[in-house]
């Protein structure tokens, strides 16, 4: 039992550290915006449906998504992933689209409106919910990465408040979580979407050891040169007129 023990304890020990040594391989390869006070509007959504099993403003329908997308194509501007803002002086008019939960309905009716208009979006995973009900699957995950408009970010594994937990906690979240998306899409994320928008100091600062940003559900539009890890959202919700929304794009 001892010997087992102990055999059990190594493999974890050197789990961790090639976990240890991945990361941060990333975060050497990773730099912050080289320029700063561009405006990057940062659009928070969760699942693309006519049809509501849950929370309906969650739920954005696919007719006004479109018209979304379509606005954005026709206006000039640019979607790009959390990795591009390390480039973002390349981009005349950036927009990050980014998609919360991981709801399959990413991969069956989101993904084919990108391909349409060749845009890139960002989904932040559950990543412990990989495979439930209306959550997103392997195979689906597979899709997305492998079509290259979908970059799969951090929701924590298990979507608890982070601002809550203890210190040994919120790693456990944070390093399984990474872990995870690593397998599934052999990709380190680098972005963390923290629950509810929910995060303290303490949270940010055992954070910034796994991720480069963070972002919050507090509207306002990022500024690079700002804090990384408290970017701000867009919300877009059911209710979310193509009015409104070209209107949030301009929030001063």
């Amino acid at each position: 039992m001892k010997r087992r023990n102990l055999l059990t304890a190594l493999f974890l020990l050197l789990a961790v550290c090639a976990l240890a040594l991945g990361i941060a391989a990333v975060r050497r390869a990773q730099r912050l915006p080289s320029s700063a006070g561009v405006r990057v509007p940062v659009l928070m959504y969760h699942a693309v449906g006519d049809d509501c099993w849950g929370e309906e403003s969650l739920f954005v329908k696919p007719e006004e998504l479109e018209k979304q997308l379509q606005y954005l194509s026709e206006n000039g501007y640019e979607t790009i992933f959390f990795e591009d803002l390390s480039h973002i002086e390349q981009y005349e008019k950036p927009v990050l689209l980014t998609f919360d939960d991981g709801y399959d309905d990413n991969a069956e009716t989101l993904l084919p409106l990108l391909q349409k208009y060749g845009m890139k979006a960002t989904i932040f995973l559950i990543a412990g919910d990989v495979g439930k009900p209306h959550k997103l699957t392997r195979a689906q995950l597979a899709e997305l990465v492998q079509s290259g408009l979908v970059s799969i970010q951090s929701h924590g594994w298990s979507h608890r408040n982070m601002a809550a937990l203890s210190p040994l906690a919120l790693l456990w979240e944070l390093v399984r979580s990474q872990s995870a998306i690593f397998t599934l899409t052999g990709r380190f994320p680098v972005a963390l979407s923290y629950p509810n928008g929910n995060s303290s100091a303490r949270t940010r600062k055992i954070a910034s050891w796994f991720y480069t940003y963070g972002v919050r559900t507090c509207a306002g539009i990022y500024e690079t040169g700002s804090d990384p890890l408290l970017i701000e959202r867009i919300t877009v919700s059911r209710d979310t007129t193509l009015d409104e929304f070209k209107r949030e794009l301009e929030i001063p």
